[in-house]
């Protein structure tokens, strides 16, 4: 079955699988590990699983999505291995604006007299700037070796 899903992910009917697939993947594991290595749990009040929810789901929620939503641009605009520039254009776009929609949502669970403006101005900018750099980064080193050759 290994070398059926291999021959799908291979396979010129669809260019775009492991852009789908492998890109947002590696991100979620390469999340978990960071997690992992800066894990400051000394005392050990959670449990392994816990950490393990904890990193999936934060990983999955602050870098596997725009990964997705990176890959999904892609494939909907036909890039091609060879459209860096449009590939690190588009993933600092979409991280920039998904890091501050998606953080101040989060911020207004629980400040709920939290404005737009007040979210940008407490330092929102600098962290949407650096996770788009970040995501770029990521972007134009993984997804080229990922796109298919031509259209």
């Amino acid at each position: 079955s290994l070398f059926f899903y291999s021959g799908i992910l291979m396979s010129s009917k669809f260019p775009y699988l492991k852009a789908f697939i492998v890109f947002p993947f590696i991100l979620q594991i390469l999340g978990m590990i960071i997690g992992f290595c800066l894990n400051d749990n000394i005392d050990e009040t959670f449990t392994v699983t816990d950490l393990i929810v904890f990193y999936f789901s934060s990983t999955f929620f602050i870098a596997t999505i725009p990964a997705f939503l990176i890959a999904l641009w892609a494939k909907a605009y036909r890039y091609t291995r060879y459209n860096v520039f449009a590939i690190v254009l588009i993933s600092a776009i979409i991280a920039f604006c998904y890091s501050n929609i998606a953080g101040y949502i989060y911020m207004t669970l629980f400040e709920t007299s939290m404005t737009f403006g007040t979210w940008l101005y407490s330092g929102a900018l600098d962290v949407a700037l650096l996770f788009s750099c970040g995501m770029a980064l990521y972007s134009v080193l993984t997804l080229p070796l990922l796109l298919p050759k031509e259209r």
